[in-house]
């Protein structure tokens, strides 16, 4: 219950910044894949540049096709984040030869996969929502940035700490609250959008 809460708040924090993605080119352009990423992206690249979403709203990621569009718009990107785990997204970064950051380097900084039940098998879907797991990946974003655009380094750092203190401050809310009301091990049933 404690994650389902947890991962819905922070979703809705995500999802929340999305307003500030994709104003205008400038400076940096990162291509998001989903909107979620995008909005982690957004935190890290501040007033230094653009994050796009490649996913057009209301599209489900995984029957996404690449079109000419979609790569002209990777193509304009210094980084493409990724979710690491469909097929058309390492299709757009092969083809693009740009730099991106995706599942592998987002378990490199600390992101933990949850086992779907009864199967044993990794989930793969929505990690993005787990509060650790948006921390590993703005620290991956943030790395990689700080790589291609080492002038601004600083910042793409500086933005990172305010993330995740805003991440942890987040996390110990719900943990509060949760507690506060007693709601410890309450199942509930939750939906989303597919690019959630």
């Amino acid at each position: 219950m404690r994650g389902h809460i947890a991962a819905i708040l922070i979703l809705l924090v995500i999802l929340s910044a999305i307003s500030n993605v994709g104003s205008g080119l400038k400076g940096i352009v990162v291509a998001a894949s989903i909107e979620p990423l995008a909005a982690i992206a957004s935190e890290i690249c501040g007033a230094m540049g653009d994050v796009l979403v490649l996913v057009p709203e209301g599209v489900e990621p995984h029957a996404f096709q690449l079109t000419p569009d979609v790569i002209k718009i990777a193509e304009s990107a210094d980084l493409i984040v990724h979710t690491g785990h469909m097929s058309w997204e390492f299709k757009l970064v092969n083809v693009t030869g740009k730099p991106s950051v995706g599942l592998d380097e987002y378990l490199a900084y600390g992101l933990n996969l949850s086992y779907i039940p009864g199967t044993g098998d990794l989930n793969l879907h929505g990690y993005w929502l787990k509060v650790e797991n948006s921390i590993a990946i703005a620290r991956a974003i943030a790395h990689k940035l700080a790589e291609i655009d080492p002038g601004n380094a600083e910042f793409y750092m500086d933005n990172l700490k305010i993330f995740e203190n805003k991440v942890k401050a987040l996390k110990s809310f719900i943990e509060s609250t949760v507690e506060s009301y007693g709601i410890r091990g309450v199942k509930v049933v939750v939906t989303f959008p597919a690019e959630a």
